[in-house]
């Protein structure tokens, strides 16, 4: 009769290593994509803010009472384009999984977002200028 005392230890050295591996993989996954979101939710209160700004309509405040700017809450790129009273803002960045490794070109996605600047009051000028019809 032979004696299986190692065959356990043997089996658990083989698999081990590999479910280790899955959970530290789905754990950098699900930090992945809730830095993802959590850039998402930044850029798009800065865009909020920039548009503020352009607008002179509102401002951005912390929470001990300091003015905000968009570079204050999000640290990608953001331009703005057009002419008033109608123009663009918009921002993007690449958000990585992990800056070196087996995830580190796997794991990239590149946010993008744009915003509206309008100022109402500018339009109806503009448009009673340009011989609108006023209903």
């Amino acid at each position: 009769m032979r004696s299986r005392r190692g065959s356990y230890i043997a089996e658990a050295a083989v698999v081990l290593p590999f479910v280790i591996m899955a959970v530290i993989t789905t754990v950098l996954i699900i930090m992945f994509f809730y830095e993802s979101s959590l850039s998402e939710c930044r850029m798009h209160m800065a865009l909020r803010c920039e548009a503020g700004q352009i607008s002179e309509k509102c401002t951005a405040y912390s929470d001990d009472g300091h003015v905000l700017s968009s570079g204050d809450l999000w640290d990608g790129s953001i331009t703005s384009s057009g002419v008033a009273p109608a123009k663009r803002v918009s921002g993007s960045a690449d958000v990585a999984m992990v800056s070196r490794g087996l995830l580190s070109k796997l794991g990239r996605r590149h946010l993008t977002g744009e915003m509206r600047v309008l100022d109402p009051v500018s339009m109806l000028r503009i448009r009673q200028i340009v011989g609108g019809e006023d209903n």
